[in-house]
């Protein structure tokens, strides 16, 4: 991406982060339907890039969100292009990850 909006990143710049909230705007070229944790959550995993998309998952940022209603959970489809505000992003097991936590607060 040539310009992106005021306050977001490419994907490899928030790749070479090793902590800290970033935003992007990605194609997905990866997803995984959303699936119960081994705790009281849901997960939705998908991948995203934006450059070089044909070519597969592969050096693209994983992205996990979590949350305890499934239907709060993003459930993409590959080539679909999304916008993610303030994830976190960290290494886990030598994989970037961006994480994201949906949460609901009763006031």
């Amino acid at each position: 991406m040539d310009r992106l909006p005021p306050g977001f990143e490419d994907v490899a710049t928030a790749q070479s982060r090793v902590s800290g909230a970033v935003s992007i705007i990605a194609v997905v070229v990866d997803a995984l339907s959303p699936t119960r944790t081994l705790g009281s959550s849901y997960m939705s995993t998908f991948t995203v890039k934006d450059r070089d998309v044909a070519s597969g998952p592969w050096g693209g940022l994983k992205v996990k969100y979590f949350h305890d209603n499934r239907d709060h959970l993003p459930d993409p489809d590959v080539g679909d292009v999304i916008l993610l505000r303030n994830i976190k992003v960290g290494i886990y097991i030598s994989l970037y990850i961006s994480l994201g936590l949906l949460l609901l607060v009763a006031c």
